[in-house]
């Protein structure tokens, strides 16, 4: 039985074509985790578009309602599939995914949507709480993004790992160090991240980006090491890579963030990454 996680889209904030981006990809986020029978998914970027699947139960997490987390959801081949049983994990709130996806103006924005014809279910995820999805157990942690947001500590058989795509650690903090005090977000999500193989988190900022932008839901490449280093963190993919930053860029972060982690293998995702779990 195949148990794998694949990426399917590892760009944040908007989508990206061209040719200075064709080696890490393009499009925004979409995780996939199959464990025998048992197919998650986390986020709906335009990365979901691409997906096809020979199984008809599907659990999509969504981490928040970004169009860069939800802007591949009316091409998901499965919605239109009478056979197909989905459901859909969210946060509460107006502009969840249910409220987005089933509101009366809905096709205006998606027009597709009216002809979905797959058994959807909405569940309301819930910080600090795990969910039994056949073998695979997701947890939810909230992040520090503006709306509410998730990441996720995900359980196959065999391992265990985080994803977390929007999270602005150590916010406001532009030191060369570790701050002396851990906050209290942090700690919290350290404890979360303890005992984890590896983990899928993003770093969208060099620290000199960083500095303009504060508060704007993303973490520097500094702040996100120091963060996976108090959690010991001994394996590194990151994620939720800026619109602006090509494969060149990419390339140099990634010697940046091995120099923060000695101890840690850092891989820069890219769309397509199939790992074995």
């Amino acid at each position: 039985m195949k148990t794998y996680l694949k990426f399917w889209g590892t760009r944040g904030s908007i989508p990206v074509s061209g040719k200075e981006y064709i080696r890490f990809g393009g499009n925004s986020s979409c995780l996939e985790i199959r464990d025998g029978k048992t197919l998650v998914i986390i986020d709906a970027g335009t990365g979901l578009r691409a997906f096809k699947n020979p199984l008809n139960k599907i659990d999509l997490f969504i981490s928040h309602s970004h169009i860069d987390h939800i802007g591949g959801f009316p091409f998901f081949l499965p919605l239109f599939d009478p056979h197909a049983n989905i459901t859909i994990w969210d946060g509460p709130g107006e502009s969840n995914a249910e409220a987005l996806f089933t509101k009366k103006d809905a096709q205006i924005i998606f027009p597709g949507l009216v002809a979905i014809h797959a058994k959807v279910t909405f569940n309301e995820l819930k910080p600090k709480t795990t969910f039994s999805c056949g073998t695979i157990k997701v947890s939810a942690h909230q992040a520090c993004h503006p709306g509410l947001t998730f990441g996720f500590k995900i359980e196959t058989r065999k391992t265990t790992f985080a994803y977390i795509t929007d999270n602005e650690v150590f916010k406001g903090h532009t030191g060369s160090k570790t701050p002396k005090e851990i906050p209290p977000f942090e700690k919290s999500l350290i404890s979360f991240l303890k005992g984890c193989d590896f983990i899928i988190h993003e770093a969208q900022y060099t620290p000199a980006e960083y500095k303009k932008r504060i508060g704007w839901g993303h973490s520097s490449v500094s702040n996100a090491a120091f963060l996976l280093k108090e959690a010991g963190v001994k394996k590194w993919y990151v994620t939720h890579h800026d619109p602006d930053h090509t494969d060149k860029d990419l390339l140099k972060k990634q010697k940046t963030h091995q120099k923060l982690l000695p101890g840690c293998k850092v891989i820069m995702a890219y769309d397509g990454l199939v790992v074995k779990l």
